[in-house]
């Protein structure tokens, strides 16, 4: 049994629209054309995700957490809809709601979404220990994951009193902690309780080593106006973007990404030998990365043709469903790893406009077979394999002119291994 704790669950709220031009949504009042399809609601939040995920996978799996009032009564309906086992304590406040309008092409497709996300309302103290108890009692657990955001005045160290009280009667029981920087890295710093493998992407990860270096380790010191943090460093790191950068505002070369890439790997050992916890670091469409059980090789698996991306909600949370699934039967870091890759793979090409599914099995099954995985070692950082899946547009930039596959003047001058791209 795989078990999922939320401790801040949400019911979305989600309003399908057609999309009115270039400049979206105007003043007015707006109705969907089709009730039926055009209004929905869907059971929310990271552990939630993760269990809506283990279940199309086949795999049994539990969810805990706190809800609440009326809100709480509908989620649990929609969770027994999808045929999700629940063991929620009764927070005392009502479960919070989120509203997400998507707005769709005349094709139907969704284009955009707007989210109106809650922080939710403060769960009192003394409904805690219900669910630390909920927690000690099991005695079943193969895995556990821990994910989101805390409540409001919660402690850091709430998701290391979980993993305490779950691994009472499940020593062996594998624990992923999908959560903010300050209370994963809480966590992380107790021998005894803290989780096998963290789950973050490269915006998380990089508030994590602040965090725990004191701001003396950082994945980048600046990115350019007029790019998001998150976007810049999915570039440096892979060369990848949700869109190709702005003309002029930012390159790098073949040897910078090289540089960065080794980098990279050198902060997931840091956390590995500093902390004895594995880190599963999301890339988005390039997949997911850690270190080896043997130390001095780096793993890397990705889908080597892009995902028809419909979707980015839920990705993070089936890469730990996907990773879950196939690491607890048999420890095989390799398999789960691109379990975790298929899975999130498998979500994003979810049309959010159509009712179906999380994810469709048969679809995470096929490309399961396909997801390539690569390891490296110290001398393997000079030829990244992982550029075969780049946007050809943004592989002529990294190259700086002329083909990707050569070497350009940057090349050989830059000499700069910190991870940050020269800002132009």
């Amino acid at each position: 049994m795989i078990y999922t704790i939320t401790v801040n669950p949400c019911l979305d709220i989600m309003r399908f629209l057609q999309h009115t031009g270039t400049h979206g949504l105007q003043d007015g009042t707006y109705r969907p054309e089709d009730p039926n399809n055009d209004e929905r609601q869907r059971p929310g939040g990271k552990g939630i995700d993760v269990s809506r995920a283990l279940v199309c996978l086949r795999n049994e799996t539990k969810a805990l957490g706190f809800i609440g009032d009326a809100t709480g009564k509908i989620l649990l309906g929609l969770l027994d809809a999808e045929g999700i086992e629940s063991d929620f304590v009764d927070g005392g406040v009502e479960t919070r709601t989120n509203i997400i309008i998507f707005l769709r092409d005349e094709s139907g497709m969704v284009v955009s979404e707007i989210r109106i996300n809650s922080k939710g309302k403060e769960v009192p103290p003394n409904r805690y220990s219900l669910l630390y108890q909920k927690c000690a009692e099991i005695d079943d657990a193969d895995g556990l994951a821990v994910s989101g955001s805390l409540c409001f005045e919660m402690q850091d160290t709430f998701y290391n009193a979980l993993i305490r009280n779950i691994r009472k009667n499940n020593p062996k029981c594998v624990v992923v902690l999908d959560g903010p920087d300050r209370a994963t890295a809480e966590a992380m710093s107790l021998d005894a309780h803290r989780p096998d493998f963290i789950k973050p992407n490269l915006g998380e990860f990089d508030a994590l080593l602040r965090h725990v270096t004191n701001g003396a380790t950082t994945l980048c010191n600046e990115y350019p106006e007029g790019v998001s943090r998150d976007q810049y460093l999915e570039y440096i790191y892979s060369g990848a973007a949700v869109k190709p950068p702005p003309d002029g505002k930012f390159s790098i070369d073949r040897k910078s990404l090289s540089n960065n890439w080794r980098a990279l790997m050198e902060h997931l050992r840091f956390i590995k030998k500093t902390f004895g916890v594995q880190t599963l670091l999301s890339l988005g469409p390039l997949g997911c990365c850690t270190v080896a059980e043997k130390e001095d090789e780096f793993l890397h698996a990705y889908m080597p043709e892009p995902c028809k991306l419909r979707t980015r909600v839920g990705a993070g949370d089936c890469v730990v469903a996907g990773f879950l699934s196939h690491y607890v039967e048999g420890r095989d870091l390799d398999l789960a790893l691109k379990a975790a890759v298929a899975a999130a793979s498998a979500r994003v090409e979810v049309e959010e406009s159509r009712v179906g599914k999380y994810l469709d099995r048969d679809r995470f099954s096929t490309m399961l077979k396909s997801v390539r995985l690569n390891k490296y070692t110290e001398q393997d950082f000079e030829k990244p394999k992982y550029l075969e899946c780049v946007d050809p547009s943004l592989l002529a930039q990294l190259a700086g002119k002329g083909n990707s596959r050569d070497k350009s003047p940057e090349d050989k001058e830059s000499k700069d291994p910190c991870p940050n791209a020269q800002a132009k």
